[in-house]
């Protein structure tokens, strides 16, 4: 089910998130907030956010070990604990109601924003992306084709709405990175989420989006190529866009319009590469596709020559047969004619057509038949043998 570059791929992202959480969980019990943010001056993560990367990390590394009487209940006990964490945070901003799991294990009073109503609890846009991938985690392993597809698609959701947040922390827009301006998702928290989204998808590369990435056909190499060339394009020319607004370098107008005439070198830049890329596996299928043709065409000239040689034998055999003076016949498993020479025709006063349809046995002396009824050619079938014997004329 898993390659070697997905099994490499999806440890690392399950070890990576847990030293992560490890190190904000950290951060929180010891009150070091430098272990909290990752990235000074920016949200923090709070402990429970942590503690549920940390079992979602464990889950996705448990994937990965077949072996394990154990294994699948670890698997979904985790998957299951960390999507009550998320469901539960959701209720409690859609109902206006606090369960006391913000303070459950710490006592944070540190609110994550001005805003957030009650400290210690994740953002709302990562309480649904928590809830998301703990669903994603719970279906993505079952036998049906559909909720393996739901569950696909649940981990789609969440990179996409950790991309807006992670583009809206590059931009600067506050509307991206908290929804409904309740609160912000930390940045470290947004890369969590995304690579955890895209490890768990790496389960079944096949299935939703993920299968237009991980193939080896043309267009998958393709589709892989231009997302990451054309997703470099847009966020580095947005920040510069954004930069130049900034510090008022253009008018409004002018920067639009240098905006798009990047956008049109990029692209053009983009294609150029590409059209070289095709072209060049182009050429090679061609290279390939002339090589065939050149050792069908040798093949084609060694079967003839060979085909040329055998006929040219199976006549110098048939030659030396039909001008033999001994009688040479030859008979299939039955013991009946299949060949029989002019001399054999001769001797036995019947001609060739008659011989055919007649068994050995019907014209060999009955004594001889009775004294030994063709036991050499019974032990030695296909060999060759040379004896006397006397046949009925």
């Amino acid at each position: 089910m898993f390659g070697p570059s997905n099994y490499r791929t999806i440890v690392s992202i399950s070890l990576f998130t847990v030293i992560i959480g490890v190190t904000v969980i950290a951060g929180c019990v010891l009150n070091v907030p430098v272990l909290r943010q990752v990235v000074p001056g920016f949200v923090e993560m709070v402990f429970n956010m942590a503690l549920c990367f940390v079992l979602f990390g464990v889950a996705l590394l448990t994937t990965q070990y077949r072996s394990g009487k154990y294994r699948p209940g670890i698997y979904f006990i985790l998957s299951g604990i960390g999507t009550g964490f998320g469901v539960v945070t959701l209720l409690e901003f859609l109902f206006h109601f606090n369960a006391g799991i913000d303070q459950l294990f710490v006592r944070d009073m540190q609110k994550i924003s001005a805003d957030h109503l009650y400290a210690g609890r994740m953002a709302y846009n990562s309480a649904i992306c928590l809830t998301l991938l703990g669903a994603g985690f719970l279906l993505i392993t079952s036998k049906r084709r559909m909720s393996m597809l739901i569950g696909q698609y649940c981990f789609h959701a969440v990179s996409i709405i950790t991309s807006i947040a992670l583009i809206g922390y590059l931009y600067g827009v506050s509307l991206f990175h908290s929804l409904l301006y309740l609160s912000s998702m930390a940045t470290h928290t947004a890369v969590l989420f995304l690579l955890l989204s895209v490890g768990a998808s790496l389960l079944n590369p096949s299935t939703g989006i993920t299968g237009l990435f991980t193939g080896k056909q043309i267009g998958h190499r393709l589709a892989q190529r231009l997302f990451v060339l054309i997703t470099i394009m847009f966020i580095v020319l947005g920040a510069v866009r954004i930069q130049t607004q900034h510090y008022d370098l253009f008018t409004f107008d002018t920067g639009i319009a240098l905006l798009v005439v990047c956008f049109l070198l990029a692209f053009l830049g983009i294609i150029w590469g590409i059209a070289r890329w095709l072209n060049k596996i182009d050429t090679m299928r061609t290279a390939a596709e002339a090589e065939v043709k050149r050792m069908n065409a040798e093949l084609e000239k060694r079967v003839e020559e060979r085909t040329a040689e055998s006929k040219k034998n199976e006549e110098k055999y048939h030659s030396l047969i039909e001008q033999a003076s001994d009688a040479i016949y030859l008979l299939d498993n039955n013991r009946d004619f299949i060949d029989v020479n002019a001399s054999m025709c001769q001797m036995m006063g019947y001609s060739k057509d008659e011989l055919l349809k007649m068994n050995v046995e019907e014209i060999i002396e009955p004594g001889e038949l009775k004294n030994d009824p063709l036991a050499d050619v019974v032990r030695n079938p296909g060999a060759p043998v040379f004896r006397e014997r006397t046949f009925v004329r």
